[in-house]
């Protein structure tokens, strides 16, 4: 998803060489003939046996149908199936209600790949990616079909932080305005909170006891409220005491900030140097850890111990963890192993400008969180070993190889490639606890 796809050839490695052209023919059509410039391509997860889906199945029609007759950009969007249905006879029942591309039923480890590449935990699911590059411009679909039903914002592309923060001025408790420009040579944290979250309240005087403390220091931070208030009024009650700038709840730059950095719980602190180039996409652990901002501006390690602070990462994202007895010669055995990987990761998702997507950590004896994951996913928490964890797929991997840089590039690399024997997570009970393979 990081690189950018080369017309034709990208979509054809992204979606595989042919597609069904129509329900009727079903006549196989190369997948380069979908590309080009200006077109977006919607990719459609979805299933006949699910409800949601046959709710959204006609909506998604009606919004195609509207496009393709009333605008002039009618050839510019193209939507593929990808199916979800339990047999071949399913799928081609469910495709005959729709009049786009489909990618082959039996085509089932180019849709596990694409599910695992663009997180599909659910569906119905509407991925928009660029027919010219293959990047992907949103994996919200669905939710732009419901909120431009006219598609007045097509091609939908998704900004930069700043081209989304010149949009409009930052609101003050005093109520007067701050310009973007303002901004300028700042370290800048995009707060997202909300009077009604009970997490917010708790982390509020910590943000704020840091933003007093670093500029009493002169460090030149800014931190920006982005509201998740459920009205105007309730906003401003809990955002005039605040020294902060604010994104108010109608602002709409709210919701693209959200849709951007992908924020599903909040409180979340995002930061970034003064470049725009992010620094953490999610500061607060590493706030909570240094309340005297002595390590400010917390930057995000390539490999990180497995403690609480990253809870977030592996409830939403895919991790690499090796599991060690603690000692020093584990753990740096460890981060050498590592760190030659996490650097490749990091380069590649900085380079396409996206979040990271697979983040790498060192389990350690003495940590309640690396206890607690290996025993979930039946792993020994006291004696090397390497596992990828997916929570949002609620599946695992075990690597039974060569502990060392060149083994772990392989490991990601065949994680990557849907090449591993997958494990379902599940609460470990007794004879039910997963075992890794020997």
């Amino acid at each position: 998803m990081a690189a950018e796809l080369d017309s034709g050839e990208g979509l054809a490695k992204l979606l595989g060489n042919v597609l069904l052209e129509s329900s009727k023919t079903r006549k196989e059509v190369p997948t380069a003939s979908l590309a080009g410039e200006g077109k977006v391509i919607g990719l459609y997860f979805s299933g006949q046996w699910c409800p949601p889906c046959k709710a959204f199945t006609p909506v998604l029609l009606a919004f195609y149908h509207a496009f393709k007759t009333s605008s002039e950009r009618g050839e510019l969007l193209d939507v593929v199936f990808i199916s979800s249905d339990r047999n071949k006879e399913s799928f081609h029942e469910y495709y005959s209600e729709m009049p786009w591309h489909a990618m082959p039923y039996e085509c089932r480890e180019k849709k596990a790949e694409l599910t695992r590449k663009f997180r599909i935990t659910g569906i119905p699911s509407l991925v928009l990616v660029d027919g010219q590059t293959g990047k992907v411009i949103s994996t919200s679909g669905r939710n732009i079909v419901a909120a431009d039903p006219e598609a007045k914002k097509f091609p939908w592309k998704p900004q930069t932080v700043e081209e989304i923060l010149k949009r409009g001025d930052f609101m003050q408790g005093d109520g007067s305005l701050v310009k973007f420009s303002e901004l300028s040579g700042k370290t800048v944290g995009l707060y997202f909170s909300a009077e009604w979250c009970p997490p917010c309240r708790s982390f509020a005087p910590v943000i704020l006891r840091a933003y007093n403390i670093l500029n009493d220091r002169k460090k030149k931070f800014e931190v920006i409220y982005v509201s998740s208030d459920h009205s105007m009024s309730q906003f401003l009650e809990y955002f005039e005491p605040l020294p902060f700038l604010g994104i108010g709840p109608d602002d709409e730059r709210r919701e693209m900030l959200g849709d951007r950095f992908s924020v599903n719980g909040i409180p979340r602190l995002v930061l970034f140097d003064e470049n725009w180039k992010m620094i953490s996409d999610d500061a607060r652990m590493s706030l909570m850890a240094d309340p005297d901002c002595e390590h400010f501006p917390w930057q995000y390690q390539l490999v990180n111990f497995l403690h609480e602070q990253f809870a977030r990462y592996l409830n939403e994202e895919s991790c690499v963890v090796y599991f060690t007895d603690g000692t020093k010669r584990q753990i740096s055995n460890a981060e050498n192993a590592l760190e030659p990987c996490a650097r490749a990761e990091v380069e590649s998702a900085r380079a396409a400008d996206e979040p990271q997507k697979i983040h790498f950590f060192v389990g350690t004896i003495d940590s309640e969180v690396s206890r607690t994951i290996a025993q979930f996913i039946g792993l020994p928490s006291d004696r090397p070993a390497v596992t990828i964890i997916d929570c949002p797929l609620r599946t695992w991997y075990y690597y039974n190889g060569s502990l060392d840089a060149r083994g772990m590039d392989l490991f990601v690399a065949n994680y990557r490639a849907g090449k591993l024997d997958k494990h379902d997570i599940k609460q470990p009970t007794g004879s039910d606890s997963i075992t890794p393979p020997r």
